[in-house]
């Protein structure tokens, strides 16, 4: 439907503009040779109405054709002289002149009388005759037979309009009074009805797009019965013929202000564009404002207020057709079809008042096809409506589902909040390698006291470079292990896909077997629930819960197996990243080692627990001979490179437990848990030699370099890290004065002297 309604549309206004076209020209073609018209237009007190209708003034009367123009004002007589073509009418009996019905004053046919007054009959807009009926679509004077050579027709209008008089034979006028009776009763009833269901929907559905619509198509409906006259014909609503043109004109303004407050509700413009809704609020009122003008019937705002109308009617409905565009430009739903409507609607009202202001001639087509379009349209608007009233049932539906599960949430929200303290207490103190396994078998702990199961397992490959399997209770592992072999491919097509699914394996069902794998004896049978981790790629993992016997889960039973597993998931994704963070801070970033301040932490750690349990512990102190002139001679890039290398190089020679920092420039600081200071002093001679050999690419060669190392032991009467790491230190800068390139023992060091370490450092 919302994608065949704009075709559907564009066809339907294509069809009817066909139609309006061709009865204009069907109207132009019955008109001409007819009768012909001069028209003379006088001011108050210019010209004797006597004298005038006495032919005194006949010179002055300019022929005219087709539409014409009077000009609007209380003081303004148009007088028009109408001279039947004798030819054109010989034959016929039963003429009578018409006029369309527009917001005329008053009109005054006189018709000549040999030896006597002429005869006058009167018509107005605002007061019909009773006779005509309510219905009337036309101003109609019968006229005699034969007809006159001449009559004489004054209008008088306090606005700008147009006219076009002609002579239809009786039955001709009588089958267009019909006709037009019968489809302005069609118009008025379709849009009534419509503004019928609409207010009961709003009453039942309490969804205020359905008030705004029947503002809109009650304020249409009486708009339309006031400019065709109708509405002035109603027993009690006669009485508005008090407030005039200006009256006409404050509906037509009422119509604009409330047609930019619809489009502004239904295309939610203070969600998407707030400012613009409250520019159009103020516009809304200001409009509102000139209705309440209306209302006072002041003379001399009449023709401003009709003239006024007259722009807004088809101006506003532009721009909520534009807005209508604007919000389809956003992805709104139904927001092209209704910007297509409005756009229909406007064209009408424009199609109306270029005929009330003779931009045109198809005076006919005119009126009764912007009607049509605008009653179409409401129906039009009506069917979006609907397509609104789903939506709101969608959306009511949602919420009685929401309520519905209420109950299960409240219960659920204690096991939530007990897995995210339980989680964060757990992981705070973990060691890296134990973060995911801890964190999982709490949520498979959390998860096993959720549904009713035989069995519950997470599988997670590629979580943080770990693959797992973990099984409640412990004794299922085997078969989760089995299922995985026999249905790895679907488990993890399903984890992939990120959408929660229920599977069933029976016997007959056909297991895949991998190359050089073994067939299953007997494979895995039973229900299983597989619910997808939220693990980024390349990695996947899920929670398998094979459910007691054929039970099937609900949806609502997923979906919270995937908000704690999801909850877990965060968690634990935190918790790694700030442990990331940490090391990340701890790290030099030119060399990769520890820098100064965390090699300082680990230390004291090291220093507290060799000492607790008298253990042995070692440190080394490096240093790289000649750095400065290094830098000095070749650029600090080749510094920092000599620098990387000797980082790399303590990794290779040192145990995964053995810490190496960055103490200094050059300096690096390497502590060896559980060794004694003769295994240390073999270890960095390792290093000594290890660095020796290595070298850096220069454009001037290869350069290399040595490093001096200082070794000391922790001593059990020594109750500070600082005093084990000064006697390293001065190992160290003792291996420098014997000659760089040396280890040294800090055992072989005094305790004083007047070394001075600057006098070594080039």
């Amino acid at each position: 439907m919302q994608r065949r309604f704009p075709r559907i549309l564009g066809l339907f206004l294509l069809a009817l503009t066909t139609l309006v076209a061709f009865h204009a020209l069907a109207q132009s073609e019955a008109g001409p040779g007819v009768m012909t018209v001069s028209s003379f237009s006088t001011i108050n007190g210019g010209a004797d109405d006597t004298k005038i209708l006495d032919g005194e003034f006949d010179d002055q009367f300019l022929p005219v054709a087709g539409a014409i123009q009077l000009r609007g004002g209380s003081e303004y007589t148009h007088w028009l002289k109408l001279t039947p073509n004798p030819e054109a009418v010989a034959g016929d009996n039963g003429w009578r002149l018409r006029l369309e019905r527009l917001p005329l004053d008053r009109l005054s046919l006189y018709l000549p009388r040999p030896g006597q007054r002429p005869e006058s009959r009167y018509l107005s807009f605002y007061y019909p005759n009773e006779q005509d009926g309510v219905l009337a679509n036309g101003f109609v004077f019968e006229l005699p037979d034969p007809l006159p050579a001449s009559m004489y027709l004054a209008i008088d209008t306090r606005i700008d309009l147009s006219v076009t008089p002609s002579l239809l034979v009786d039955r001709q006028y009588h089958v267009d009074e019909r006709r037009l009776a019968s489809l302005y009763g069609a118009v008025y009833a379709a849009i009534i009805v419509l503004v019928l269901g609409s207010l009961a929907l709003f009453l039942a559905l309490h969804e205020r797009a359905y008030l705004h619509f029947v503002g809109v198509s009650a304020s249409l409906v009486v708009l339309l019965a006031a400019l065709n006259g109708h509405l002035f014909a109603i027993p009690v609503l006669k009485l508005t013929a008090w407030f005039g043109p200006g009256g006409v004109g404050g509906l037509m303004i009422l119509f604009a202000a409330l047609a930019l407050g619809f489009g502004r509700y239904f295309l939610r413009l203070a969600e998407h564009i707030p400012g613009l809704a409250r520019q159009l609020r103020h516009v809304e009122w200001a409009l509102l404002a000139l209705v309440a003008l209306s209302l006072f019937g002041i003379d001399v705002l009449h023709g401003w207020l009709f003239r006024i109308g007259s722009l807004l009617w088809p101006l506003a409905s532009l721009a909520v057709a534009i807005l209508g565009f604007m919000a389809w430009r956003r992805g709104q739903r139904g927001a092209l079809a209704f910007g297509l409507i409005w756009l229909g609607m406007a064209i009408a009202a424009g199609m109306r008042i270029a005929v009330m202001q003779a931009w045109f001639d198809s005076v006919v087509p005119g009126l009764v096809g912007s009607q049509l379009m605008l009653a179409v349209a409401v129906f039009l608007l009506s069917i979006v409506l609907a397509d609104r009233a789903m939506e709101f049932r969608q959306r009511h539906e949602k919420a009685q589902e929401i309520t519905e599960q209420s109950t299960a949430d409240l219960q659920l929200e204690q096991r939530r909040r007990d897995l995210i303290e339980g989680l964060q207490e757990a992981l705070r103190g973990a060691p890296p390698g134990d973060l995911q396994w801890i964190a999982f078998r709490r949520l498979l702990s959390t998860l096993s006291g959720l549904l009713p199961n035989e069995g519950i397992a997470l599988v997670a490959f590629g979580y943080h470079q770990l693959d797992l399997l973990l099984a409640e209770p412990g004794d299922r592992s085997d078969r989760f292990k089995q299922l995985l072999g026999e249905r790895g491919g679907n488990i993890k097509g399903i984890c992939r896909g990120r959408t929660p699914m229920q599977l069933r394996f029976t016997e007959s069902d056909k297991v895949i077997v991998e190359p050089g794998q073994t067939p299953p004896e007997e494979q895995v049978c039973g229900r299983f629930a597989v619910v997808p981790l939220e693990i980024g790629k390349p990695g996947w993992g899920g929670v398998i819960i094979e459910s007691e016997g054929d039970t099937q889960y609900s949806n609502a039973d997923l979906r919270r197996v995937a908000e704690l597993s999801t909850i877990a998931i965060e968690i634990t994704d935190e918790a790694v990243s700030q442990l990331d963070l940490r090391r990340r801070a701890e790290i030099d970033s030119l060399t990769g080692a520890f820098n100064r301040r965390a090699g300082e932490a680990m230390l004291e750690a090291l220093f507290e627990r060799a000492q607790q349990g008298r253990l042995p512990l070692s440190a080394l102190f490096l240093d790289i001979d000649h750095f400065k002139r290094i830098n000095d001679e070749y650029g600090h890039p080749v510094g920092d490179e000599c620098l990387r290398l000797v980082a790399e190089c303590l990794r290779r020679q040192l145990r995964g437990e053995d810490v190496v920092s960055r103490y200094g420039g050059e300096e690096f600081l390497v502590l060896l848990p559980g060794q004694s200071q003769d295994q240390a002093r073999k270890i960095a001679e390792r290093i000594r030699e290890a660095s020796a050999a290595l070298r850096v690419k220069h454009e001037s060669g290869l350069v290399k370099f040595t490093v001096s190392i200082g070794v000391a032991a922790r001593k059990g009467d020594e109750g500070a890290a600082a005093e084990l790491i000064e006697r390293a230190d001065r190992a160290m800068y003792q291996a420098k004065r014997n000659g760089r390139n040396r280890v040294q023992l800090a055992s072989t060091t005094p305790s004083g002297g007047d070394f001075d370490p600057g006098d070594l450092i080039l």
